[in-house]
């Protein structure tokens, strides 16, 4: 398939629209690893679908490869299919977008996918992420760590439980000696955890696929009940029947019907109320707030934002008896250089009221109406902010 090709420097994309007019290669260099990212802009789209890459059985092929992309006259918005850069690096048929113990690359796609929405005037958190087997693992990933939805066929979901010879080899091919994967790039449970957030997920399996199920559907539905996770209606599952096993995929018509019926999908995730240990990795969404997506020097204070939480440790937030919420920063260190700021998200992942930085560690919300809320507590210290994000329970209410 042909396609025009654009090269660009990490510190291009800030000034790119990604508005092209007709289907483009973009060829992203960003410290010495080339992301490819193929666009089919439609103007007036509102969102995107964002497609995954599972296992590519034939490695003569060229690269960049991305899976259904012929498909794309079909998709009624802007498509943006994600290559995995790994590839260029080794001759495994799957590496899961994996990068290097001290790299990820997924993680990187899911910054450089940060900049192309703003860029192309898509909101993010209501696209969809899609892909089957290994481009289903990738589509819930980014769809964690970008708050999307992830419509997903025959996922992995626990790298660790996929193939045991290939799982072997991939780790030799990436890990140095003595060196294990890291626990949240292979395990879905880990991330969200990690995340505190887990997406809006449809994962339609087959049910022929007995080690998929067996492997990767059931304990993952397993953790989710043994955490006691409230996940709401945010996770579906649904089944299909082909013989041919995790092979046997959904025809293209039945596959593309799917995938509208995720760019309908209104639900959203839930975010997981969960204690942040101070020597945990940061979250994406922790790693990204602060940066102007707009500025050429945004993907370098990504990149070295990796230190853990060190003034907030968490948010208390109790319901008092005339209805309000009070929520209160905790934190480490004492220190009247602290500045906090309180913001109360909706359902809809928008404002509906802030407090304003100050030195007051404890705000009062009053008057909030029957919805799903979120607060995201800040503290600013001369130029340093931490972010924290904690869902508000549910009102106990008398029998």
């Amino acid at each position: 398939m042909k396609y025009d090709i654009k090269e660009l420097n990490i510190e291009e994309i800030y000034k790119e629209r990604f508005r092209p007019a007709k289907i483009t290669l973009y060829k992203i260099s960003w410290d010495g690893v080339t992301y490819d990212f193929l666009i089919n802009y439609v103007p007036g789209s509102e969102v995107m679908a964002a497609f995954g890459t599972g296992t590519m059985s034939n490695r003569a092929l060229k690269l960049p490869f991305f899976a259904r992309l012929t498909w794309y006259p079909s998709i009624p918005v802007t498509a943006v299919w994600y290559a995995d850069p790994t590839y260029y690096e080794g001759n495994l048929k799957l590496y899961w977008y994996y990068g290097t113990n001290k790299k990820w690359y997924l993680e990187n796609i899911a910054f450089i996918l940060s900049v192309i929405a703003k860029n192309m005037g898509v909101n993010i958190t209501e696209s969809l992420f899609f892909g089957s087997s290994g481009g289903g693992y990738s589509s819930l990933v980014l769809a964690t760590m970008l708050h999307g939805k992830a419509y997903v066929i025959n996922p992995q979901i626990f790298l660790f439980n996929y193939n045991e010879i290939h799982y072997k080899r991939f780790v030799e091919d990436r890990c140095p000696e003595g060196e294990v994967p890291a626990e949240e790039r292979t395990n879905l449970i880990k991330l969200c955890e990690r995340e505190r957030y887990i997406p809006r997920i449809y994962c339609l399996q087959n049910i022929c696929d007995i080690r998929d199920i067996d492997k990767q559907i059931t304990p993952f539905l397993s953790a989710i009940a043994h955490n006691g996770y409230d996940c709401g209606e945010a996770v579906t599952m649904d089944f299909y029947y082909n013989e041919r096993g995790h092979n046997g995929m959904p025809d293209k018509a039945e596959t593309l019907a799917y995938i509208n019926k995720g760019l309908a999908d209104k639900r959203r995730g839930k975010n997981l109320l969960l204690e942040v240990k101070s020597d945990a990795p940061l979250a994406f969404f922790e790693r990204m707030n602060g940066l102007n997506l707009g500025d050429a020097g945004a993907h370098t204070a990504f990149a070295n934002k990796t230190k853990p939480l060190e003034v907030i440790k968490g948010v208390r937030i109790e319901w008092q008896d005339d209805g309000s919420l009070l929520c209160t920063a905790e934190t480490y260190t004492q220190s009247e250089e602290h500045l906090f700021a309180f913001y109360l998200i909706n359902s809809k992942n928008r404002i509906y009221e802030k407090m304003a930085y100050s030195p007051e560690k404890s705000c009062r919300f009053e008057g909030m109406p029957e919805d799903t809320f979120t607060v995201n507590c800040f503290v600013r210290t001369g130029t340093v902010t931490e972010v924290i994000k904690c869902a508000v329970p549910k009102k106990e209410t008398e029998v």
